[in-house]
Parts: C-alpha cells; sequence; structure tokens
C-alpha cells in the first residue's frame, strides 16, 4: 500500500507516547507531518531539550568562533533587555524555541530536562524557564548546565 500513513491511524494517546521520547526539538518538528500532527506535540508527558543539539551548526560554529567574553555579554544584554530588543545570538535563538515549548504545551509533564548552556543561565533565561515549569503538574524536573570545558576545547 503505496503511500499509507498508518501511524497516524494510532490512537493519539499512543502518538503522545511516541513524542514524549524524540528530543524537544524533533518533537515540536512532527507538527508538520499532517493535520493531525499539528498538535500532537503540545501534549507529550516528557519533554527533553540540550540547548547545544537544538540549533547545531549554528551553535557550534558561534561557540568555535565568538569569543567568550563576548558571548556572556551578549548574555547579559539579554538579561537587561525587554522582548524586541533582545539581543538574537544562536544560543538566544534556542532561548527562545525552549521558552515557545514550554509556554504552548498543554498537558500535565511527569519530566521535563533542559541540559542549557552557562549564557542561559547568565541571562536569566535558566531560572524563568525554572519558574514555568513550577507552574506546571510536574513530577520532575532536571535541569543541567553544560561543562564550558566540554563546549570549547578552545578555553
Amino acid at each position: 500500500m503505496e503511500g499509507a500513513d498508518l501511524i497516524s491511524n494510532l490512537p493519539e494517546a499512543l502518538l503522545t507516547d511516541i513524542v514524549s521520547l524524540l528530543p524537544g526539538i524533533e518533537c515540536v518538528r512532527t507538527s508538520v507531518l499532517s493535520q493531525l500532527w499539528k498538535t500532537v506535540w503540545k501534549h507529550p508527558s516528557r519533554l527533553n531539550f540540550d540547548q547545544r543539539q537544538m540549533l547545531k551548526p549554528s551553535i557550534e560554529r558561534y561557540l568555535r568562533y565568538t569569543n567568550p567574553n563576548k558571548r556572556f555579554s551578549f548574555a547579559m544584554c539579554r538579561k537587561v533587555a525587554s522582548g524586541e530588543e533582545k539581543a538574537m545570538d544562536a544560543i538566544a535563538e534556542a532561548s527562545m524555541l525552549i521558552n515557545s515549548v514550554i509556554d504552548a504545551h498543554f498537558s500535565s509533564l511527569k519530566s521535563y530536562i533542559i541540559r542549557y548552556l552557562a549564557e542561559s543561565c547568565m541571562s536569566g533565561e535558566a531560572v524563568e524557564w525554572m519558574r514555568k515549569l513550577m507552574g506546571k503538574a510536574m513530577r520532575e524536573i532536571s535541569m543541567e548546565r553544560e561543562n564550558p570545558n566540554d563546549l570549547n576545547p578552545y578555553y
């Protein structure tokens, strides 16, 4: 049966369980598969984000070629800027995606895992995520800051 979409015929509860197994950004990407999948990503019981992996090519390039002092300066600018004035570097783009998913998620979460970069801690974004997540019915929240020495061999 060519072109048959058998997975979409599964019960929605099973689809959300499947989506729960995907990394956070991949979970959101399922929304383009079909009309049915447009909202499935908003209901998984588990979400897992690795900020470095989300926009890997641009973040890797940014981490490799941008001076750490400049990256921290950008992070501090995001902390004091409001709304649209925020500096949009690669790390800010990944942070914006995490915020969007937290805000758009409808059902209660069993677990939420975020592995974030030091810049997101400096800008206050990691604390903001924690506050938002505490407002949802959660059983487990895991937030882990990546070791800067693992991120950039040029430190």
